[in-house]
């Protein structure tokens, strides 16, 4: 009795939209029913959930389900890329801890130094380039220094020509990159998202900013300053690593040439 199968768990889900256990009945009710679009809808709903929670085997199996009843997909596979992505870096968290407790004598802002905030901000720092470019103990020392900042809606970050020698990595929300133009007016160069970088030159150079950083959410970012940066050079086993994953990072380059070209034009 499909039809009142159907019935019965949407009257569910209206009462609490959050039952998984509906969602996945429901989605089944579909795949009987040959219903594979409304089906893949609600097992990719449910793979959001568990992903969300750090299930995230749990999550591969219900991409894995919805990827067979729809293989020409192409948002499950970014999906399935993602989730597996987090995974990985979830199983470098514990390590990373393991590799901060072992810092006991580290200076510096720790505020991410507990496992706590460090869990509610590891799903974006998984999608991070500069993740992949340092390893565990590398990766402990530099987040034993890093302040998590939180920045309202509409603020400015840093403003171009500011001698700020401070990275950013930001975990949460959008930044916009803006120019202000001979005639008074300002244009948006490009966009920040969580994962990116910026910032490395004016701390490793102490290069004025190139452009203004203005919020247009709330953010979450990651701040290395400079006399952090130095704290975790001291009795580094391989400095020379760190500040090499530093330099590879490229969105201050790219920004001020988007700079230069657009006051040329």
């Amino acid at each position: 009795k499909w039809d009142e199968a159907e019935k019965l768990l949407r009257d569910k889900m209206k009462r609490s939209s959050g039952d998984l256990q509906a969602r996945l009945k429901l989605a089944e009710v579909y795949e009987r029913t040959s219903r594979p679009r409304e089906a893949v809808e609600e097992y990719s709903w449910v793979a959001d959930r568990y992903a969300s929670e750090g299930y995230f085997d749990k999550a591969i199996a219900m991409l894995t389900k919805a990827s067979k009843m729809a293989p020409m997909e192409s948002s499950l596979q970014l999906k399935m890329q993602r989730v597996q992505r987090m995974r990985k870096f979830d199983h470098r968290l514990a390590k990373v801890m393991k590799s901060l407790s072992a810092l006991d004598g580290q200076k510096g802002a720790t505020a991410t130094a507990s496992y706590l905030e460090l869990r509610r901000v590891w799903g974006e720092l998984a999608v991070s380039d500069l993740m992949d470019h340092l390893d565990n103990d590398q990766l402990g020392r530099v987040l034993q220094v890093m302040e998590l900042v939180k920045v309202g809606r509409d603020k400015v970050i840093v403003e171009r020509g500011q001698q700020l020698d401070e990275l950013y990595l930001i975990t949460r929300g959008k930044v916009e990159v803006q120019l202000e133009l001979p005639n008074g007016e300002t244009t948006v160069i490009r966009g920040l998202e969580p994962g990116d970088v910026v910032g490395d030159q004016a701390l490793l150079e102490q290069t004025a900013w190139s452009a203004t950083l203005q919020t247009t959410e709330p953010v979450v970012v990651l701040k290395l300053s400079r006399s952090s940066l130095e704290s975790v050079l001291q009795g580094n086993p391989d400095p020379r690593g760190l500040l090499d994953a530093l330099r590879e990072q490229r969105l201050d380059s790219e920004i001020a040439a988007a700079v230069e070209k657009t006051l040329q034009d």
